[in-house]
């Protein structure tokens, strides 16, 4: 199973890969930006309905 750092590390390198802020993915998201900040740290893990959503946003098939 993934770990919380890499789970944070995932998302943020797709993020800014992608070209899309912090507060853009929040947003579509519909989380804080500080709880997005959180979860790229490592020091929350996403809910899986919000790590659905940021793959989704990403363009990521998550169940891999």
């Amino acid at each position: 199973m993934i770990n919380d750092m890499k789970i944070a590390d995932l998302i943020r390198k797709l993020r800014t890969k992608r070209g899309i802020k912090r507060s853009q993915l929040a947003e579509l998201v519909g989380i804080s930006e500080s709880h997005l900040n959180k979860i790229e740290a490592g020091s929350r893990r996403p809910g899986i309905n919000t790590y659905e959503k940021i793959m989704d946003i990403l363009n990521v098939d998550y169940s891999d």
